[in-house]
């Protein structure tokens, strides 16, 4: 369970949608989610074009 004072909000989604997702709309999350899609893309994606 997430730390209400933390975590605003929760949500499930594939990956790639939020991947797509942070990339689209970067103000929705928190800036060290973006830094880590940048820095381990390969790992998480293996390699695959993602949107």
């Amino acid at each position: 369970m997430p730390n209400p004072e933390a975590v605003e909000d929760t949500i499930s989604m594939q990956i790639e949608t939020l991947h797509a997702q942070v990339r689209h709309h970067p103000e929705r999350f928190t800036p060290w989610l973006a830094i880590y899609f940048e820095n381990h893309r390969d790992n998480i994606f293996g390699g695959r074009e993602v949107p």
